[in-house]
């Protein structure tokens, strides 16, 4: 099955523009959201209201659009040694502007990966495998990564893969740490491997992104287990794997 990275371009640009706007979150972890002051709420409340006016206009709803490819996915066939299926997750750049994400098949073991997509100035995009997982038998470094990657302030990214990790196969939340000066593998440490105990306590199935928190805590979201039966639960971690539910 192939899959493919895309980006959608409008052909029209009618909306008036604004050189104010509202930052809602920090792309660097643990910083505070930027509020509106409560004297230019109404302002800027109003010129929202006009956005939306103008968004569901008719002659907005007509904007035509064009799709460029990025990349195809398994197109090598066989078993997918680029990535297969990256239907989990949104992409996410760096300051370079390369774009980072995960594939939940393919890879070098077939138990998925973490690719990233580099621009080279002409229109292409060259992708390249960061990581694949279930290293060795038993996957212990997780299988199936699931949900969107997050940056911290150093470069490394965060995720969670649905199975792998301890005999129980929970999934995990992994680090990857890129290579000193740029070149070389990257490294890939897990921080938490879920279900330690009967009946997965601390959950299990990670399908969901991470965040992180002031002091460097990541959270998440389970699929199945917890303290009250197989429904899930919400994870608050440190980054050396004590894990509070």
């Amino acid at each position: 099955m192939m899959f493919s990275t895309f980006r959608a371009q409008s052909l029209r640009s009618e909306l008036p523009t604004s050189p104010t706007h509202v930052n809602m979150q920090s792309a660097v972890p643990g910083a505070p959201p930027a509020f509106i002051s409560r004297g230019r709420r109404l302002p800027r409340a109003v010129l929202l209201l006009a956005a939306i006016v103008c968004l569901f206009s008719p002659a907005s709803m007509q904007a035509q659009y064009t799709e460029n490819v990025l990349y195809s996915f398994c197109h090598a066939g066989g078993l997918c040694p680029d990535g297969d299926d990256p239907e989990v997750g949104a992409p996410i750049f760096d300051v370079q502007g390369n774009l980072y994400g995960v594939v939940n098949g393919g890879g070098a073991n077939n138990g998925g990966g973490v690719y990233e997509l580099s621009p080279d100035g002409g229109g292409s995009w060259t992708e390249a495998l960061l990581y694949s997982f279930c290293q060795t038998s038993g996957c212990p470094d997780g299988q199936n990564p699931y949900g969107n990657l997050i940056f911290d302030s150093s470069g490394n990214l965060y995720g969670t893969t649905a199975n792998g990790g301890n005999s129980s196969q929970g999934g995990v939340v992994f680090e990857l740490s890129p290579p000193a000066g740029g070149h070389g593998p990257w490294t890939e440490k897990v921080i938490w491997a879920f279900c330690t105990n009967a009946q997965c306590p601390d959950g299990k199935d990670p399908r969901a992104g991470l965040i992180f928190d002031s002091h460097g805590n990541l959270y998440g979201t389970t699929q199945g287990g917890g303290a009250h039966g197989d429904i899930g639960a919400v994870l608050i971690t440190g980054l050396q794997g004590a894990p509070f539910l």
